[in-house]
This record gives structure tokens, C-alpha cells and sequence, in this order.
């Protein structure tokens, strides 16, 4: 299942996630990968498990619980990405650990020639998935993995916030978070 969300997150959360995310790229660069065939590679700013990604891991957990009534779900990780001209995102499936993933576009800035519309996201059979900021591509890997990438960026930057859950089904996957952080939020 995939399923498009606009307006998941609103624009003043996004705009304070993007200064965020392009200040510690900045600041304390952390590549995505240190292996240069894994994609989008060492030039990338990447941050697993960030403070303020995994807060928003936590935030949006009953936002997100909503579109699974039949089972209970829990945190597994964030990421967030900051991509750059000519990052791309190799043809791949996600791990166990994202069996529920979210996958936001929080800012983002094309420069002034650039003729294209929003970066796509490729899922499946050349679907192309175009979100805009604060929108939520959801999807699952029940009852199929989905291939998914992205062609060459052509912008200067865009701030991705990656958001993964698992189910209590998941025995594959420990649950490396406690529900009790989410539950006292309320519902966002």
C-alpha cells in the first residue's frame, strides 16, 4: 500500500526542520554513507536517529496510528536527508525495521532556471510520486515491498524527513521504542 497525505505537516514545522536540517549540515556534516556506491553517498548530509527527526518519529505516532486501526503500531527510526545537485537514490527496498514509512519533503530550493517540477519520488512500475512540502508519501511493505528511487537531483538542496515504524506483529524487528512518549502527547 502507498497512500499520498497532504498537508501531513504544517508549514511552520517544516520551515523550523529545514533551518534545522541545513544548519547542522553546515555545522557538523555527517555523510550518508561513507561507501561511495551506496546512494545518494558521501557528499550527502544524512542524520540517523537525529534529536528533533526522532522527536518528530514520536509527534506524529498518533497522526500516523490513525491509518492502521487494526494494529498497533510503534517507532522504529528517523532519518533526515539533505539532497544536492546531482544526489540521487538508487533502486532499493527498505529494511524489516521500516515496515510503516513516511518519507516528507520539509523545504527545499530550485534555482531560478530550473524548468522541472517537484523532485519525484519513483515507486513500483516508474509511478512517479511528486510531494510538496509538509505532504506524506505512507507506505508499507504488507502485503508487498515496494521499489522505490530518485533520478539526479537537479536542485540546490531539499530537506527529506523520513519517518518508520513497525507493527506489534513485526517479531522480525525489536521494538526499539516505548509508546508511552507518543501516548502523552495526545493526538496531533
Amino acid at each position: 500500500m502507498f497512500k499520498v497525505i497532504p498537508g501531513f505537516i504544517d508549514e511552520d514545522y517544516c520551515k523550523a526542520f529545514t533551518v534545522y536540517a541545513l544548519n547542522e549540515r553546515l555545522e557538523r556534516f555527517k555523510p550518508y554513507s561513507k561507501k561511495k556506491h551506496e546512494t545518494p553517498g558521501p557528499e550527502t548530509h544524512g542524520a540517523y536517529q537525529d534529536r528533533f527527526a526522532e522527536a518528530s518519529l514520536n509527534a506524529f505516532l498518533p497522526r500516523v496510528q490513525r491509518y492502521f486501526k487494526d494494529k498497533e503500531i510503534y517507532p522504529s527510526y528517523s532519518y533526515y536527508i539533505v539532497y544536492e545537485i546531482g544526489a540521487r537514490l538508487n533502486k532499493h527496498i527498505d529494511k524489516d525495521v521500516c515496515e510503516i514509512s513516511l518519507t516528507i519533503p520539509t523545504g527545499y530550493l530550485y534555482s531560478d532556471s530550473y524548468q522541472g517540477s517537484v523532485w519525484p519520488l519513483y515507486i513500483d512500475d516508474d509511478v512517479p510520486i511528486k510531494l510538496n512540502i509538509g505532504d506524506a508519501l505512507l507506505y508499507t511493505q504488507d502485503p508487498k515491498k515496494h521499489v522505490h528511487w530518485r533520478l539526479p537531483f537537479e536542485g540546490i538542496y531539499q530537506v527529506q524527513l523520513l519517518l518508520h515504524y513497525v507493527t506489534g506483529s513485526n517479531t522480525k524487528t525489536p521494538r526499539p521504542h516505548s509508546k508511552i512518549n507518543a501516548r502523552c502527547l495526545g493526538s496531533l
